[in-house]
């Protein structure tokens, strides 16, 4: 029976090591994410990501961040990209995507900086994972990059 209880809590030590949010900008601190919007013109705003579990795509124990566009609105409960960034399955509403490489290891300058157009920063997306199907690799999630504006 005592193996039954430690094998049982360790699943729900490991469901909750990996998980999936939706990252906004009142619960990201409480996820150690940080966004900032760094310009802002009539054409483009300009962004900058900092999360130190991101490295250079490639750097298998790390997550990878992509920059991606959506064809179309897509609600909250579809916001969860990791099967096409792992590719399990293939997002047809996925126009765009970009893998945000621009990587700085210098804690005084931004991590990852990007520009989004305005036009079309309504279905544009951050999503932080793996490029490979992992069983446990900590919180994984997406910016919604309209309520960062």
């Amino acid at each position: 029976m005592l193996f039954v209880l430690i094998i049982g809590s360790i699943k729900l030590a490991n469901a909750g090591w990996s998980a999936f949010r939706i990252i906004t900008p009142e619960n990201m601190s409480e996820y150690g994410v940080e966004l900032v919007q760094l310009s802002k013109n009539d054409d483009y705003i300009e962004f900058c990501l900092v999360d130190s579990y991101v490295r250079p795509s490639g750097e298998i124990i790390y997550k990878s961040a992509w920059l991606l566009e959506s064809s179309v609105s897509l609600s909250s409960k579809n916001l969860n990209f990791e099967s096409h960034f792992n590719k399990l399955t293939v997002n047809e509403n996925i126009s765009s995507t970009t893998v945000l490489t621009s990587y700085n290891d210098d804690p005084d300058k931004c991590q990852m900086q990007f520009k989004v157009k305005l036009e079309k920063i309504n279905n544009s997306f951050v999503f932080v994972g793996y490029e490979t199907p992992a069983n446990d690799g900590g919180l994984r999630y997406t910016i919604h990059l309209n309520s960062f504006q």
